[in-house]
Parts: structure tokens; sequence; C-alpha cells
């Protein structure tokens, strides 16, 4: 068995991690043209049995689904995702901070929502109410009794 010296492993090492990164964004990139938006949520606006709304529009590449901060109903945030989704976790984060951001879903009658960046906000109910977000739940203001 031929043995290398440590001065051309020590060469080697750099080439072959270089190379390995290249191949990792590549393949991201790869995934992330192939990839789109779907709906999700984020936790933060729940039905009153619990269940979660879909509040965003988030971008997912090919495969890789992952969310990185999701509010459970216990008001403690877990990130979410499955492996190829954790593995390029790193580019995912870059990739919606710069080119795919992650937008709120507006509400049916198309009305806009105050805060459009802000995840803990006001936001308006289909008639115009305004709804401020507390602990997970829609807060409405009470309706007028009817004639």
């Amino acid at each position: 068995m031929r043995r290398v010296p440590i001065q051309s492993m020590a060469r080697l090492t750099p080439l072959g991690v270089g190379l390995l990164l290249l191949l990792y964004v590549l393949s991201y990139g790869v995934l992330s043209l192939l990839g789109g938006y779907g709906y999700t949520q984020s936790g933060e606006l729940r039905y009153d049995s619990g269940l979660s709304v879909s509040d965003l529009e988030m971008f997912q590449p090919l495969f890789a689904r992952w969310q990185a901060s999701f509010r459970k109903i216990d008001g403690s945030y877990v990130s979410r995702g499955n492996a190829l989704g954790r593995f390029f976790s790193p580019l995912i984060r870059l990739d919606r901070r710069f080119v795919h951001r992650t937008r709120l879903v507006p509400f049916l009658d198309g009305s806009e929502m105050l805060e459009t960046h802000s995840l803990a906000g006001t936001y308006r109910d289909a008639h115009g109410s305004i709804c401020p977000m507390n602990r997970g739940k829609w807060e409405t203001a009470p309706r007028a009794s009817g004639s």
C-alpha cells in the first residue's frame, strides 16, 4: 500500500473541501430552481380548536421542506422540516432572506394586513375589523346584535 505524504494531504484537503462546498451549493441551486411557493403555517394564528391557520406563503426548494420557526400550541418555538431541508437549511435561510422572501397570505376580501413584515402584529378580519393577535388566537371585537 502506497503512503501519501502529509504535505500532499494538506494540499488536497482544501481542494476537497472546496469541491464538496461547490457541489453543495450547485445541488441546492438546482433544487431551488425547481422549487416553488406553497402555503404553510406560522403557528401564530390558530382556530379555536387549536389548529394553526395557513398564513404564510413560503418558498420551498424541490423535495426540501424546512421552516426555521413554528409556534407550537403551548407557545414554544421549534424548527420543522425533512432531512433534505435540514441538510440545506443554511442555504434555504439565505435564499429566503435575499431571493425568495416569505409572504403573509392576504385575506380573501383583498384587504391589506396592517403589518406585512411581522408575524406578531394586527390583522384585519373579513369585515375590516382590527384583530390583534394574542396567545396564538384571534381576538375579534364583539359583534353588534342584529335586528
